[in-house]
């Protein structure tokens, strides 16, 4: 399984509560130049798992804009910023999904690369719109290998 882990985009800072936060449009930018420029690794996807908060939501959208084709979306609450690691990691053992890409926020995007990658709590910074391609045969702690990792292009 190839997975895309996707940071969302950079949000507005104060909304009438966190999860109704809104994609900034320079969030929006920066998130559409990264994806622009992964567009060739990303033409396998087949679906998208994704917050339910709203910047993931619009960041979702901006894949399915950029690759100009509308992808299966699932909304997933396994996918929140303190979701549980090990709920994630039975989800995502019961897809049969062979490219997928998961929306998601900090801490739980960096805990799970880091986790799943074998890596040491905090060794990958995933700041807005940093998107990551893992490959595992099988989805448990330690045994992803960390293809790439790309940064917003400034």
């Amino acid at each position: 399984m190839k997975l895309y882990v996707l940071r969302h985009g950079r949000a507005e800072p104060h909304a009438l509560t966190d999860a109704q936060r809104r994609l900034t449009p320079s969030g929006r930018q920066d998130l559409a130049r990264l994806l622009t420029s992964c567009r060739d690794q990303l033409q396998p996807l087949e679906e998208v798992w994704v917050s339910p908060l709203l910047r993931a939501q619009q960041s979702a959208e901006v894949v399915s804009e950029v690759l100009d084709r509308q992808l299966p979306t699932q909304v997933c609450d396994t996918l929140v910023p303190e979701a549980d690691l090990d709920g994630l990691y039975q989800q995502l053992y019961s897809s049969d999904c062979e490219h997928l890409m998961l929306v998601t926020h900090q801490p739980l995007v960096g805990e799970f690369v880091n986790d799943l990658c074998g890596t040491e709590p905090g060794h990958h910074y995933f700041g807005t719109s940093t998107l990551a391609c893992i490959d595992t045969e099988f989805v448990a702690a330690g045994m992803g290998e960390l293809l790439w990792l790309r940064h917003p292009l400034m």
